[in-house]
């Protein structure tokens, strides 16, 4: 190790952000590394006579209302964080290329199209399929990206000058009232199941696609 990297590592070391993220960033990794190799239980198996149990020998952070082990769930649900902590910050710089090759418009609607892909994965991923339901989450956290930079740009680039905090607060109050969608998403499931809300979602991300393309271009 070069005298310059020492006196960074050395900096780095003094700052405790640093050390307890650092620390916390090991242990998920050790976590995800862990549940290839073992978990106490199949994360997802069901066993409905053990739902919500307390933390015990048997089951050390206890059970969900399905009687799932929530220690298999956590170790399990590791690989998805590291997958997803990865793929934001890259996904990030590719949005950033399109947005200054294509524009914000472009941005939105590639936003919206990777967006679809996650509730129809998630409606045609077989039960128990593990891990592989990551890819879900991956699909969201792309469109999540890519629709925090493009909406941004894309006001940014039509409202004039002296109206632009008028109109990001308005869009940021819509947004603020969209939150409590999962609200509605949980009474559908309730109702018709978690096929409904997929299939719905899909629905609403396609419809607004098709709208995003009667968008004014900005590039």
């Amino acid at each position: 190790m070069t005298g310059g990297m020492r006196s960074r590592t050395a900096r780095a070391l003094h700052h405790k952000s640093f050390v307890v993220g650092t620390v916390l960033t090991l242990l998920l990794a050790g976590a995800a590394l862990l549940s290839l190799l073992w978990t106490p239980y199949p994360p997802a198996d069901i066993d409905i006579p053990a739902k919500l149990q307390p933390p015990s020998a048997a089951h050390w952070l206890g059970t969900d209302s399905l009687g799932r082990d929530i220690t298999s769930q956590l170790l399990v649900g590791a690989q998805n964080s590291i997958v997803v902590g990865v793929i934001a910050p890259l996904s990030n710089a590719i949005w950033t290329q399109v947005a200054l090759k294509y524009g914000s418009r472009r941005i939105l609607r590639l936003a919206l199209s990777i967006a679809l892909l996650a509730p129809i994965t998630a409606a045609l991923m077989p039960v128990g399929a593990g891990a592989w339901f990551g890819l879900v989450f991956v699909f969201q956290q792309i469109a999540v990206a890519g629709f925090n930079l493009g909406n941004a740009n894309y006001l940014l680039g039509i409202i004039p000058t002296h109206s632009r905090g008028r109109f990001i607060g308005i869009a940021n109050t819509l947004v603020g009232v969209a939150v409590f969608t999962p609200v509605l998403g949980g009474f559908l499931a309730d109702a018709r199941g978690y096929s409904a809300v997929f299939i719905v979602g899909a629905a609403l991300y396609a419809l607004t696609w098709w709208r995003a393309g009667t968008l004014r271009r900005d590039l």
